[in-house]
């Protein structure tokens, strides 16, 4: 029981727990926004069962990873900041070393979305069945949700254990180097996933936006602004994944933050807007300058991948400042350096 007047924290069961649930009530929204941009927003005599299979290849596989890197890292940072804790009760004895978060989540996560993908894709075709977007959207959430609970409920337990246990152990004695660090471990991964779902989205609405000027090839007039909104987008989202992230990461030194500027949450959002518009600017300009009006689908896909790229690793830069200094000024302050290291020792007793 918790002290008189304070709540008990939860403990590995109940986080775990929590986690599923998390996950499977913002799936809800995440297919929902999917089925409306991919079914509604763009909705033309082109959809029908190459949109549907399309949509079910590209989001499985897509989601099965991305809804199981937060919860891993979402998880190591709670610890750390002691909003949950080990229970007396609960294993604690960590199996193995600690594996990398990436080489943990992507090989299960891929070989889980890509075989259920596979089994609903080929089903649809030999059944010859065309289900409408709702009905579409609610077969890839049910897929997603299967795959995510599977993969938190098997690996978040053992990740997590490693992990406190890996707070104990002496630091990393040379921390990866900060350009490397941002690129390998924070950059590439998702320039990888984020590359491949706009691929699909570009693939998907730049022929519509031709259609509705009735052009075969891709206007630029729609690329910029698409360019815009991608650009903002994908770099919110990936300060927060890589500021969630490098929290734990700090705590085992394999990122060194001693050196990071810390950034504010109106200064982080204000830089990506601004990056955003930028990279907009600097597209109609160019596209100006050259003459250029449109571009063949191929093209197309190949400078927004460009924009994807640029975008990751600018929201990474920002997270991992956002997120590394804060942690850095945690562990060396007077008053926040304590739940860490309780909850490794509770971790490993």
């Amino acid at each position: 029981m918790g002290k008189k007047g304070t709540k008990e924290k939860h403990g590995l069961k109940e986080t775990v727990g929590a986690q599923i649930v998390g996950n499977a009530i913002a799936m809800i929204i995440v297919m929902a926004l999917a089925v409306l941009l991919t079914f509604v927003a763009q909705h033309t005599k082109y959809d029908g069962m190459s949109t549907v299979l399309g949509f079910i290849a590209c989001t499985i596989p897509f989601f099965s990873i991305m809804q199981i890197f937060m919860p891993i890292h979402q998880t190591r940072a709670d610890l750390l900041h002691g909003k949950w804790e080990f229970k007396n009760n609960e294993p604690s004895l960590a199996s193995g070393p600690l594996i990398n978060g990436w080489a943990l989540i992507i090989p299960r996560a891929l070989a889980y979305g890509v075989g259920l993908m596979l089994l609903v894709y080929f089903s649809l075709v030999l059944i010859g069945w065309q289900p409408g977007p709702t009905v579409t959207g609610i077969i890839a959430y049910i897929a997603v949700v299967i795959t995510t609970t599977a993969l938190i409920k098997r690996f978040l337990p053992r990740d997590i254990i490693s992990f406190a246990a890996a707070l104990k152990k002496p630091k990393l004695a040379t921390p990866i180097p900060m350009s490397t660090y941002l690129l390998v471990e924070h950059a590439l991964p998702f320039i990888l996933l984020q590359g491949f779902i706009n691929a699909c989205i570009a693939n998907k609405g730049y022929p519509m936006e031709a259609l509705k000027r009735g052009m075969t090839d891709i206007p630029t007039e729609a690329m910029v602004g698409d360019f815009f909104f991608t650009a903002l987008i994908l770099a919110l989202l990936q300060w927060l994944f890589s500021h969630t992230q490098v929290r734990g990461e700090v705590h085992l030194g394999r990122c060194d933050a001693k050196g990071l500027k810390g950034i504010s949450g109106w200064a982080a959002t204000g830089q990506i807007f601004a990056m955003a518009l930028l990279v907009a600017l600097f597209s109609a300009a160019v596209f100006l300058i050259t003459g250029v009006h449109s571009f063949s689908l191929p093209v197309a896909i190949l400078l927004k991948e460009v924009v994807v790229i640029f975008s990751v690793i600018f929201g990474a830069w920002i997270g991992i400042r956002f997120g590394g200094s804060r942690e850095y000024a945690l562990i060396h302050g007077t008053e926040a350096t304590q739940p860490a290291e309780t909850a490794a020792a509770e971790a490993t007793t």
